[in-house]
């Protein structure tokens, strides 16, 4: 089938893709539920020192970790890319669907962004009762959900415009809606990596991609104070407004280009998936 895009085709496919990895995602969703009750709990029953801060502090501290946990969570579940393909049985029941490549590479893209951000807030707000009945039966005054004051449901959240990501963008005269960018494009980035490594890699793909992150960071880390050591800054210290723009922009230029390069190379990779496959990696 050529890589034609038709939405109730590819509806069905997304339909048939949950039904197919339920167990997946209800295993995640149980994984994800246990940890966070157990971090509301814990937090509750030794972290008197932080009820000092009133309980929205409180819980906007509880909802800084869930939204730190979340964005994780959702980064790993990336490197799944290829997991409903790990045996040949799997391979030959999904390659053989009536959908196109594009329609198979989007549906696992969908489930393993949108299905799992469904899936980690289902299961914030059963840790948000189970903390609740936890607060009654240990008789703590504390009352309120972590799950309302995570950030764009707080009613603080939205208080200025560039909410999403802090940076003074008024110091570089640049419009708040950069600053959005900077922060979706900083999400996909990550995100597209992990998926560019899930489609890589055939076995152990989250901890191989894990691995490769750490690798790449501490080596751009590297870079950039070698960089720095060479002198390739100073013309921002000789003209810092200007200078910070042309550097700000050029980062986001790479970024966008990398972050599609990259989401380009999983489906180029997604699409040569064989059925006999016992390689390491899905080339």
């Amino acid at each position: 089938m050529k890589n034609s895009f038709d939405i109730h085709r590819f509806w069905n496919l997304v339909k048939w893709d949950a039904m197919t990895n339920k167990k997946f995602y209800m295993h995640m969703g149980i994984g994800l539920l246990v940890a966070w009750a157990f971090i509301f709990c814990l937090n509750t029953w030794i972290g008197n020192s932080r009820m000092e801060l009133g309980t929205d502090g409180y819980l906007a501290y509880l909802a800084d970790m869930v939204v730190f946990m979340e964005f994780v969570a959702i980064m790993a579940a990336a490197s799944y890319m290829f997991y409903n393909m790990s045996t040949k049985e799997q391979r030959i029941l999904f390659l053989m669907q009536p959908a196109s490549n594009l329609e198979k590479y989007l549906a696992r893209l969908l489930s393993l962004t949108v299905g799992v951000f469904i899936i980690t807030n289902i299961s914030i707000i059963a840790a948000d009762i189970i903390h609740q009945l936890f607060c009654l039966a240990i008789g703590s005054e504390l009352r309120g959900s972590v799950f309302m004051h995570l950030p764009g449901i707080y009613e603080d959240a939205y208080a200025k415009p560039g909410h999403f990501l802090t940076l003074n963008m008024t110091v570089l005269h640049m419009p708040w809606i950069m600053e959005e960018y900077t922060a979706l494009l900083f999400i996909a980035s990550i995100h597209s990596f992990y998926t560019f490594c899930g489609s890589l890699f055939r076995r152990n793909a989250w901890l191989l991609a894990i691995c490769s992150h750490f690798v790449l960071t501490f080596v751009g880390a590297i870079v950039v104070f070698k960089v720095g050591e060479w002198g390739m800054f100073d013309l921002i210290e000789s003209n810092p407004e200007t200078g910070i723009k042309v550097l700000f922009y050029t980062v986001l230029a790479i970024g966008t280009l990398l972050t599609a390069v990259l989401y380009w190379l999983s489906y180029r990779i997604f699409t040569r998936m064989q059925v006999i496959n016992n390689k390491w990696f899905n080339l």
